[in-house]
């Protein structure tokens, strides 16, 4: 008979939990990066909605902005309220005292017409411009109107545009906005979760040293 693998106690595996969120939580502010870094201007900021990581971006197409995000871990941010979406444009539409329209992970670019999140998650929320989407060719991918958009227009409301090529300067800046789902919860059975957690979190760590030892 084999030897009978022993559970891991409960003690031990809070341990552990207080172990990797440790190293997340100590280790933030020093991975906060500012916009002379070449990529990204702050983050991780974690929302209270939802408990998500998010990252601003420097200025970039959309495709880059995407680029980027996959590198963090995430995505062009996915909007699923009104919570998300006033809590996403408060924090990042102003950031730094620069007014800045911000990409979203919305866009239509495999099928006209046909708007998905870059992420795969069902469109339950949207908050567009009246009158758009207006399908003018290649305008498919969707940023939130900057303050001062040059047409008038309230802030926050969604348009779709050209991604590279814009002609439309008005609504420049523009920012990519990351998203970053928390970490699941630890499974309380056994080991395995808790690893991954713990490995999961000093990954993460290793992704930023190198980013900012290559800034």
């Amino acid at each position: 008979m084999g030897s009978r693998k022993r559970p891991v106690s409960r003690s031990m595996r809070c341990a552990l939990v207080r172990m990797a969120w440790a190293v997340c939580v100590t280790s933030v502010p020093a991975l906060v990066w500012t916009e002379a870094s070449g990529g990204l201007i702050s983050g991780p900021i974690i929302s209270p909605t939802n408990g998500h990581e998010y990252f601003l971006l420097t200025q970039s197409s959309w495709q880059d902005a995407q680029a980027e995000a996959v590198s963090l871990g995430g995505n062009l941010v996915t909007i699923n309220d009104a919570a998300e979406q006033g809590w996403v444009f408060t924090t990042f539409g102003s950031y730094g005292g620069v007014d800045r329209s911000l990409w979203i992970g919305l866009n239509d670019a495999a099928s006209e017409g046909n708007f998905v999140w870059v992420g795969g998650e069902v469109v339950t929320y949207t908050n567009r411009l009246p009158g758009q989407p207006d399908n003018a060719p290649g305008e498919d991918y969707v940023h939130m109107l900057r303050t001062g958009n040059g047409f008038g227009v309230a802030p926050g409301f969604w348009n779709d545009l050209a991604s590279p090529g814009s002609v439309f300067g008005q609504f420049d800046p523009i920012h990519g906005v990351v998203e970053v789902a928390s970490v699941p919860e630890i499974d309380p059975t056994g080991m395995g979760s808790v690893l991954a957690l713990v490995t999961g979190a000093l990954g993460l760590l290793e992704r930023r040293r190198l980013k900012a030892k290559a800034a």
